[in-house]
């Protein structure tokens, strides 16, 4: 999994009132989220093999304890990658739907 990649602007669709902006923003909204559950399971497999290289190091396997170690903190810094951009989209979008409180679609009117 990689970082979030970045959010397209919806183009006419923020004037337009004939286009779907609040199902734009509902798509964007679970393509980000499902990134957030991605970040979330890289950290807790980064914290599992942290574990993981705690004990071997206790047992003084200290090869497999770096090896797992390393493989550690690239889970964890995929998972910080990962949250750190889809929670700025996930802010963008939460500004994007504040600023287009006028359209009767985003108020749940007709």
């Amino acid at each position: 999994m990689t970082q979030a990649r970045m959010i397209p602007h919806p183009g006419h669709a923020c004037c337009d009132l004939t286009q779907d902006l609040p199902g734009w923003i509902t798509r964007q909204r679970q393509r980000l989220n499902t990134q957030l559950r991605w970040a979330r399971v890289l950290s807790q497999r980064g914290q599992r093999l942290r574990r993981e290289a705690i004990t071997a190091q206790v047992r003084g396997n200290t090869t497999r304890a770096a090896a797992l170690d390393i493989e550690a903190m690239r889970c964890c810094g995929q998972a910080w990658v990962i949250h750190q951009s889809a929670a700025g989209w996930l802010a963008h979008l939460d500004r994007l739907a504040a600023s287009h409180q006028w359209r009767p679609d985003m108020t749940g009117g007709a």
